[in-house]
């Protein structure tokens, strides 16, 4: 089943719903699980896992298979505590690389088709039914969507840029009249030239009224080389203002389709934020407001994510 089509003709055949139906249903779990993949959310639906590799709560996962005596249990939509106690890991390490399953997946269906409970057990068949498409030896593979150019999110993010006061980012952009620079246009002395440069406007949890702020955009899931090019771009910008910083601190927001594991722990370290294009609406605006193929824009940084890993990876060893 190479394209949603014949999902759909599939889902109509197998359950007797409408075209409609089926229709509706498709595309909206298919954004559903684009959302949690490049939001950082494992999937594990069997036979649909998508996850990134390295993941401590998918090798936990499959460690655990391997032992005889354990099965996975038939819902991992459970509290963290309880998911924690299952799999043997600390709950923070559950509750910081969370995964959905089946049920979890289901309920978000339900909430945005507006499904009332009367027709929960239809769409929990769909479901079933549109998961087992992803068996191995179906020949397909769940594709996550590309979200389009820089161009177009940039011009997304500037006409709701206040939009990032709800992530503890309240900012305006930098001008040359307020604040020396133009922060749509900046260029450094070796020519690197941020995507934009803020100023910081309230407090939040991590800045402070009258802070800076450097903003790096991608529109593909992105590795370590991220943080690189952002932790560069800060400390130009710190070295450029010189005395002008005075007490105010220069700071870092990516802002991508996913993140690697290793691309995270590097955030962390230099204490740069990160946001996900899930995680503030772009995705589900971009499905909502196009129905033509979008493109990707890929560069330097951009890594291949998610992974899809096979059932087989968390089948319990034969014997």
């Amino acid at each position: 089943m190479e394209d949603s089509t014949k999902v759909i003709n599939h889902l109509v055949r197998s359950l007797g719903v409408s075209a409609h139906q089926a229709t509706a249903f498709v595309e909206v779990v298919q954004e559903i699980v684009e959302e949690h993949v490049t939001d950082d959310v494992s999937v594990l639906a069997p036979p649909l896992i998508v996850g990134r590799f390295g993941d401590p709560v998918l090798d936990r996962l499959a460690m655990r298979l391997e032992d005889p005596r354990w099965t996975l249990p038939e819902s991992i939509d459970i509290a963290p505590a309880e998911l924690a106690a299952q799999l043997r890991l600390p709950v923070d390490v559950v509750e910081a690389y969370p995964i959905v399953g089946r049920f979890g997946i289901l309920a978000k269906c339900l909430d945005r088709l507006s499904v009332s409970d009367e027709d929960a057990e239809l769409h929990l068949r769909m479901l079933d039914t549109w998961l087992g498409t992803y068996a191995e030896g179906a020949g397909r593979e769940f594709e996550v969507l590309p979200t389009g150019s820089r161009g177009a999110f940039r011009g997304w993010l500037l006409d709701r840029f206040d939009m990032l006061s709800r992530y503890g980012y309240a900012a305006r952009i930098a001008t040359e009249y307020d604040d020396g620079l133009d922060g749509l246009a900046h260029s450094f002395d070796d020519g690197r030239r941020p995507d934009l440069i803020a100023r910081i406007t309230d407090d939040g949890d991590t800045v402070r009224r009258d802070d800076w702020l450097v903003i790096q955009h991608k529109t593909t899931a992105v590795g370590h080389n991220a943080h690189d090019e952002l932790a560069v771009l800060v400390d130009w910008l710190r070295a450029e203002l010189g005395d002008r910083l005075g007490d105010a601190e220069v700071h870092g927001l990516l802002i991508a389709d996913g993140a690697s594991l290793l691309l995270e722990r590097a955030l962390r370290e230099r204490a740069f934020g990160y946001l996900s294009l899930a995680a503030i609406g772009y995705r589900h605006w971009v499905r909502s407001h196009t129905r033509v193929s979008v493109g990707g824009d890929p560069d330097a940084t951009a890594i291949a994510y998610p992974a899809t890993l096979r059932l087989g990876s968390l089948a319990p060893v034969a014997g």
